[in-house]
């Protein structure tokens, strides 16, 4: 299927098989510290203290757009991805995934295949995250369960159940016995070490547990040894690199506007069976606006249950929507490869892709839907008049099966979860992405340069942070959904279409076929824009006299986001 080839084209660490398992016995020496196995669960920390809520780092590279955490599994270092989908800690077996550093030979890089017109390519045989070798580890213990599910998210693993030592870094909190200046150490913790997966990163879950999951997961350990008062914990990014995670609390410095609490959606995934446990949220609405207050609505008007996803980066909708979306970014379709190429130019333009949930909006910009396009040798893809060539962020969901919120959105994004209760609470994060994009709206309306405020990367817990419970999510209020009935299912009808508006890649370049002119435009008429179907209601956006985009497709006149041709 095509499909996996566009979604290799975005998921950095994919497409790994190996086949080897770890042993369990080793070697090596570690200072006894408090268990963190179930049996002997403490009380020793009250979760109802401000000054006890653990706040732990996320941390991504610039040009990333997933998080991750840093954590030791029996004293190796391991970058693991943040993962709110499913519940467990699980790490890549050493055996079977070696380092790209060890193996130069071998390659884990994205590219598109110069080669060969718009094939998307992605080749993997190591990581460059960390893996667990269990004889580096005198605590090791091989618990001799096998497990080998595929995720809702379609990440699957091949693992083998182990316990050893496993410091988590970079969490601030008042210190106790389990943390201690910024570590959090906790003994016989339990894991899985993969041997086989789809995927090359392993994962640091805090969804909710299921039936059908292993349990205890990482926030039923932190629960059992008293750190936190439920399965609980809010999110969010703060800076272009860094995010917060507070277990067990909701701290109102990282967002702004109201908190609007939702009840996890049922997820339907075979016959009758029905699942709560995961974060799916109604998504009432999809919408473009720029600098100048208009907008054009690019969903039909339902409301349609969405996954969260903090390991997808990038976003599954309705077909429908994202022909619209693509229509209003003068986005082009390439057929072979199943995306839309698109103008990087787009991205700087101060312009916002408003997602709704009834009384919730969270507002994206444009930058965060799409990803620079590199050739094999790592040299930017060009369009035909020699503008850098970007891929849009946003697939349809027909060959998915289902919608889903990437990491694009959630990076603009404060949550709030219950795992206990089955609710999630959300809001627009107040972060350093919302303040630039604040910045230049106000640039834009008074005609003069604004500085954004700058974001400190440094921490600390808000004094009226207050704890999550079950069943209660604090500071959130009630949201307006009136549609009761949704559950989130796997979508098999394929749509068919004929789009007027595609692109060709081949040598390097993408040909969209068409005519340059790179002296005068037409532009419409207030009242021109106001008769489109469409709306072409995003306003006469003046790129530093670069110009206002046309975009048509058949008949209808769609002023653009900036993007030119």
């Amino acid at each position: 299927m095509k499909f996996l080839s566009y979604l290799a084209l975005l998921c950095a660490g994919s497409l790994a098989q190996s086949s080897s398992q770890g042993s369990s016995s080793g070697s090596g020496s570690r200072s006894s510290t408090p268990s963190a196995s179930p049996s002997s669960s403490s009380s020793s920390v009250s979760a109802a203290n401000v000054d006890s809520f653990m706040t732990l780092t996320m941390s991504k590279s610039e040009d990333s757009i997933v998080w991750h955490i840093q954590a030791e599994v029996g004293e190796q270092l391991q970058s693991l991805r943040v993962d709110i989908a499913q519940p467990n800690l699980w790490v890549l077996d050493s055996d079977s995934f070696p380092s790209c550093s060890d193996e130069p030979e071998l390659t884990s890089t994205t590219f598109i295949e110069s080669s060969s017109a718009t094939t998307l390519t992605y080749t993997v045989t190591c990581q460059d995250s960390g893996a667990y070798d269990p004889s580096l580890s005198n605590r090791s213990t091989d618990l001799g369960l096998y497990y080998n599910p595929v995720l809702i998210d379609y990440v699957s693993f091949n693992g083998t159940l182990f316990s050893d030592y496993v410091d988590i870094l970079d969490i601030s909190g008042e210190d106790n016995e389990y943390l201690n200046d910024g570590t959090l150490s906790l003994s016989e913790m339990e894991f899985f070490s993969v041997n086989n997966s789809n995927v090359v990163v392993g994962a640091f879950g805090l969804g909710g547990v299921g039936d059908s999951n292993y349990k205890p997961s990482i926030l039923s350990t932190l629960k059992d040894l008293g750190l936190i008062e439920s399965l609980s914990y809010s999110m969010a990014t703060v800076t272009n690199t860094t995010g917060h995670i507070v277990f067990g609390a909701v701290d109102q410095s990282l967002y702004t506007g109201v908190l609007v609490q939702y009840d996890n959606l049922p997820y339907a995934y075979t016959g009758a069976e029905v699942a709560y446990q995961y974060p799916i949220v109604p998504l009432s609405q999809v919408s473009v606006s720029n600098d100048k207050g208009s907008s054009v609505i690019v969903s039909n008007g339902t409301v349609l249950p969405v996954l969260l996803d903090s390991r997808t980066p990038f976003l599954v909708l309705p077909y429908s929507y994202v022909v619209a979306l693509s229509v209003q970014l003068n986005a082009f379709y390439s057929e072979s490869s199943e995306s839309w190429f698109v103008r990087c130019a787009v991205g700087s333009v101060n312009a916002a892709v408003s997602f709704e949930f009834g009384n919730l909006t969270i507002d994206v910009s444009v930058d965060q839907l799409i990803k620079p396009l590199y050739d094999s040798n790592g040299t930017s893809v060009k369009f035909e008049d020699g503008s850098d060539a970007c891929v849009l962020r946003v697939f349809p969901d027909d060959s998915y099966g289902y919608s889903v919120l990437g990491t694009p959105v959630l990076n603009s994004m404060f949550i709030a979860v219950d795992n206990e209760g089955n609710k999630i609470a959300m809001a627009q994060a107040y972060n350093e992405e919302y303040q630039q994009r604040n910045a230049r709206l106000l640039s834009s309306i008074l005609g003069e340069t604004v500085s954004s405020q700058s974001v400190d990367s440094t921490y600390t817990l808000d004094a009226n942070a207050s704890v999550i419970r079950s069943g209660y999510i604090p500071f959130a209020v009630t949201n307006n959904i009136t549609d009761t009935d949704l559950t989130l299912s796997y979508n098999t009808i394929i749509t068919e279409s004929v789009f007027e508006q595609t692109a060709v890649y081949t040598s390097g370049l993408i040909y969209t076929g068409r005519q340059l002119n790179s002296t005068t435009e037409d532009v419409p008429t207030s009242t021109d824009a106001e008769s489109s179907s469409v709306a072409g209601a995003l306003g006469n956006h003046d790129l530093q006299n670069r110009g206002v985009i046309l975009g048509m497709i058949g008949t209808t006149f769609v002023l653009v986001l900036g993007a030119f041709i």
